[in-house]
């Protein structure tokens, strides 16, 4: 399920060359930083939704 909308504001702690890279990639594209970081987390929950689906034991 996909909500367009409401979006919630959380802590990320990132190495000091991933947010200069983030920012370069950012300036140079003209598209926001939190913009990639949404897509890299929906990339990641794709790349593990047989894990999300799975009941821990």
């Amino acid at each position: 399920m996909v909500t367009k909308g409401k979006q919630l504001a959380i802590t990320v702690y990132v190495r000091p060359d991933q947010l200069e890279a983030l920012r370069r990639l950012a300036e140079h594209t003209r598209v926001p930083m939190a913009t990639y970081l949404r897509e890299g987390i929906d990339d990641l929950l794709v790349k593990y939704r047989r894990e999300i689906r799975t009941k821990p034991k």
